[in-house]
């Protein structure tokens, strides 16, 4: 942070000065002005800057309380000069730190940017084959987290470029998008011991494909077997990429119509069938979202003569939450776990009413507004290297239960056990309710907010 003082407290405080230069040499000269100088006190997390240097590159950082510190140099990213600690040190561990006394001037305390190396590639999406634009690439130093590294965003053709690596081996992150907005999520990737062989140098390391978080399929379902009345018919779910874990679910198609009840990866032939097409369809489903894809066809032969055809059983309808309400918004915590219950009211915890339209599987998630810090536009755990960076809210998901729900009002004693070994803590909670039926339609959410106290 910078150090704000008070005209009293200036007269304690020292100074630190010195003069910035580039190395002879460089590819790409730079404004010296646009160079970051920084004051880290080595005794607490308190940070002097950035100060910016004259058109000589001479600099003065001022209202330092007496201690020592260490100074760190930070050139534009746009340029291809190495980062540097005062003595041309690259981490704080290693840097040499410089005394600041009471109403005096720690001079030529000076750095010497030298020119770094170039990393450079391609990114494009997996599933179309296209080129990635707004995907962060970082590069991390191989010997640690507090060595200096670099990052770029690829442009709209996909491509990056990373400048201002000194010589050394990196690991290279993948990530989309790097900034809040629509945009389809991509799975974090990893390429690593990417060498920069020293100053001036360019490695290239070609195309990285990132794979989507949301379920994509590689290769269609097959289905196999004789299409005949009585014969097995067996659907393979082919291939998918995405988050894991997947979870796969089977739905038969007559002439392109879901068969009421068959949802395994097996399928008898009914008389029904003849003189019809029958598929398969397989949906995969991960946290992010869900997909499906469609096998091949196979024509089961019409009888001789062709019976008509009963008239299909409409198709179950999609599952809905309605009049969720609870006893208590706010409540303390009790032992029991959840359970349904005909009771009306509960002095421990809250009783969680709901109203389901048909028989379904029940999904409670409880998620919490939590702390963070705000990177690339992105709310994120607090580390050490993001503490200084703007607080931001992130929602986190604490736990889920599951229910085998029922038609009609439902009842749920909830007092904040969620397992026999977890239990939410103390706070503030939005539960999410969501009910899927037997042949995997999801209703849409309801959620309602409740708060634990002691």
């Amino acid at each position: 942070m910078l150090l704000v003082l008070t005209p009293a407290a200036v007269a304690a405080t020292g100074s630190i000065s010195g003069t910035v230069t580039e190395a002879a040499g460089g590819k790409k000269p730079i404004n010296i002005e646009s160079v970051s100088v920084f004051a880290l006190n080595t005794a607490s997390p308190e940070v002097a800057g950035p100060v910016k240097p004259g058109p000589t590159g001479e600099y003065t950082i001022n209202g330092l309380p007496k201690g020592f510190y260490k100074v760190e140099f930070l050139p534009p990213f746009e340029s291809n000069l190495v980062p540097q600690f005062y003595e041309g040190a690259h981490s704080f561990s290693t840097a040499k730190a410089v005394e600041v006394k009471e109403a005096e001037t720690t001079k030529n305390v000076s750095a010497i940017l030298q020119e770094g190396g170039e990393i450079s590639g391609s990114v494009t999406d997996a599933a179309t084959h296209t080129p990635l634009g707004e995907v962060c690439v970082y590069a991390s130093n191989s010997l640690g987290f507090e060595f200096f590294g670099g990052e770029a965003v690829t442009t709209a053709n996909g491509k990056y470029t990373i400048r201002g690596l000194e010589k050394g081996s990196y690991n290279l992150e993948f990530e989309h998008p790097c900034f809040e907005g629509p945009g389809v999520q991509f799975i974090r990737q990893f390429v690593n011991g990417v060498s920069v062989t020293g100053p001036g140098s360019a490695t290239a390391i070609g195309n990285v494909a990132l794979i989507r978080k949301a379920p994509v399929n590689t290769a269609p379902p097959m289905l196999s077997g004789t299409p005949a009345v009585e014969q097995k018919l067996s659907c393979s779910r082919g291939s998918w990429t995405g988050v894991l874990p997947l979870v796969f679910t089977y739905a038969w198609l007559r002439d392109g119509t879901v068969i009421t009840g068959a949802s395994a990866n097996t399928y008898v032939v009914q008389p029904a069938d003849q003189g019809h097409a029958l598929a398969c369809r397989v949906t995969a489903t991960n946290s992010v979202s869900r997909a499906s894809a469609t096998s091949n066809t196979l024509n089961v032969p019409a009888p001789p003569p062709p019976a008509p055809a009963p008239p299909l059983p409409p198709l179950p309808p999609v599952p809905t939450v309605e009049s969720v309400t609870q006893s208590n918004s706010v409540w303390s915590e009790g032992s029991k776990l959840a359970t349904f219950s005909r009771k009306k009211k509960t002095r421990v915890g809250t009783t969680i009413s709901f109203v389901l339209n048909e028989p379904a599987s029940v999904s409670f998630a409880f998620t919490q507004q939590l702390g963070g810090r705000k990177v690339k536009g992105r709310c994120v755990t607090q580390t050490n290297k993001n503490r200084h960076k703007p607080s931001c809210k992130r929602t986190v998901t604490q736990g889920t239960l599951s229910f085998a729900g029922h038609t009609g009002l439902n009842k749920v004693v909830f007092q904040g056990r969620i397992s026999p070994s977890k239990r939410l803590g103390l706070g503030a909670y939005t539960l999410q309710i969501t009910a899927t039926n037997s042949v995997g339609e999801p209703s849409s959410p309801r959620s309602l907010n409740f708060t634990i106290v002691k």
